[in-house]
């Protein structure tokens, strides 16, 4: 029975975010031979990767349990020990048979906060933008409304087509040793010794023997900050984008970065194409867009292009959902789980969190029960599903801190000089109490009539509104408190 159980919350914590699994066959000793674990193909256990963090009991990346009892474990360049990571951290593993030989961890960003922009859910670290979303994770703190300008922190996460951080995981930290930045080299000049990431200079005068230096090149900077110039005390070249060598099995998930065609775009960098075999899941070819979250998987041509044979959705910025409230029920038959009376799906890619008091480190499913409180973020898929990226257990926040968040359904609203709503999920929400707070996109106050006449419900998806409240089962409604434009779609 305890076995069946461990077995459960493994299926249930796989990540949110697995950002590029590249299966090396030459280091396995054979060709495309091999067993496969989990649609994608490959060799179980045996390579290298890179993935989020998904879970413990071992270590859980890319949907595969490593054994870390042989590893040597790298934090920022330091020793350090399983309990050193979290979910949500993208790691790099080299393994053989399903026993890490080395796991490290570096963050993309790691520094203090120049600016924090709670309306569009960002921050600029470094001068770079980290854009936030209800998947990410937080650590030391629960929210943007928590930090401060000057906090330090640490973020994993991969770059979307403007080469801004989606964040997977954002960490406070108390200081920091070192600043840490990655990206793409420009307005190099030579003679002064400095260059730009994203508008940030770096100044690497003080390094005796710097690598050769373009503009263009992918690299990693540590140092330290003087005044606003990052004073660079190591720089590494990287690879920007991992490929695989001809008839590689691969699976990728991550933003798509750059678009010519519904079957000709980018996904981490990454050339990728669809065919008339390739089979799509929670979305169809119309969804491929510009910062998409999807997971791909296929094999490699002669010309470096991933050849798709399924695409996943992952998450949607126009179908975007969070709900934060009182779980009715909890169905393990069928992965799912019931908050306000809606029916939120668990898969595979769900990565489950436990920020209650009980602060189970092994969590799943199983775990959970009718009374518990949760926060989850995920999109709607083409069939209307709720398909749940994040699942975090929390305390009970207390009345009035219910929240949904969703696009309004299609001939929804209902405005009369007895009578306002709308309804989020076909949930609905009430808006009559005179002491509603109405908020445009910009965060600025609103009368009611000015909230409905910017929302259109004529279009699906509807435009993303947020409402915090309290919701009664007696009726079935969310009562409203406040309710925000969170999204023109």
């Amino acid at each position: 029975m305890i076995s069946g159980i461990k077995d459960l919350k493994r299926l249930m914590a796989f990540p949110a975010v697995m950002l590029i699994l590249l299966l090396s066959l030459s280091s396995c000793g054979g060709g495309g031979g091999g067993s496969t674990e989990y649609a994608g193909g490959g060799v179980s256990g045996t390579g290298k990767y890179t993935g989020v963090v998904s879970g413990f009991g071992s270590i859980f990346v890319n949907g595969i349990e490593f054994s870390t009892t042989e590893a040597t474990i790298l934090v920022n360049g330091q020793s350090a020990t399983e309990a050193d990571l979290d979910v949500g951290m993208k790691v790099n593993i080299v393994a053989e048979n399903n026993v890490a030989t080395t796991v490290t961890f570096e963050p993309e960003i790691q520094g203090p906060v120049d600016n924090i922009d709670l309306i569009n859910n960002k921050l600029i670290v470094l001068g770079q933008t980290v854009v936030t979303d209800s998947s990410t994770i937080f650590k030391g703190f629960s929210s943007l409304n928590d930090l401060q300008t000057a906090d330090y922190l640490s973020i994993s996460g991969f770059y979307d087509a403007s080469m801004n951080l989606r964040a997977t995981f954002v960490e406070k930290k108390a200081s920091l040793t070192k600043m840490e930045l990655k990206g793409y080299v420009s307005n190099l000049d030579e003679q002064s010794k400095q260059f730009e990431i994203n508008g940030q200079t770096i100044d690497y005068s003080g390094i005796q023997s710097p690598p050769t230096l373009n503009n263009g090149d992918f690299v990693e900077v540590e140092g330290d900050l003087s005044g606003t110039i990052l004073i660079a005390s190591k720089i590494e070249p990287e690879m920007s984008v991992i490929s695989g060598n001809p008839g590689d099995e691969m699976e990728i998930e991550g933003i798509i970065t750059s678009l010519s065609s519904q079957t000709d775009f980018e996904v981490n960098g990454l050339s990728v194409k669809t065919t008339s075999q390739t089979t799509f899941e929670n979305g169809t070819s119309v969804d491929i867009a510009l910062n998409t979250r999807i997971e791909v998987e296929g094999s490699m041509d002669d010309t470096g292009t991933l050849v798709a044979e399924k695409v996943e959705f992952r998450f949607m910025e126009q179908q975007e959902v969070m709900i934060v409230g009182r779980v009715d029920d909890v169905s393990l038959a069928q992965s799912t789980v019931t908050v306000f009376g809606l029916t939120v799906k668990i898969n595979n890619s769900t990565v489950m969190k436990d920020e209650s008091a009980q602060n189970l480190i092994y969590f799943g499913l199983s775990d959970l029960q009718a009374g518990d409180y949760v926060e989850l973020g995920g999109f709607v898929n083409d069939s209307g599903e709720i398909i749940a990226t994040k699942l975090e257990r929390i305390d009970d926040p207390g009345p009035g801190n219910d929240l949904i968040r969703g696009p309004v359904d299609q001939n929804s609203e209902t405005l009369t000089a007895t009578s306002a709503s709308i309804r989020i999920l076909n949930l609905l929400v009430d808006l009559n109490n005179p002491g509603v707070q109405f908020e445009d996109r910009n965060g600025n106050s609103i009368d009611k009539n000015t909230f409905f006449n910017t929302i259109d419900d004529s279009k699906t998806p509807g435009d993303i509104v947020e409402a915090e409240g309290n919701f009664s089962a007696s009726d079935n409604t969310f009562y409203a408190d406040k309710a925000e434009i969170e999204r023109i779609n």
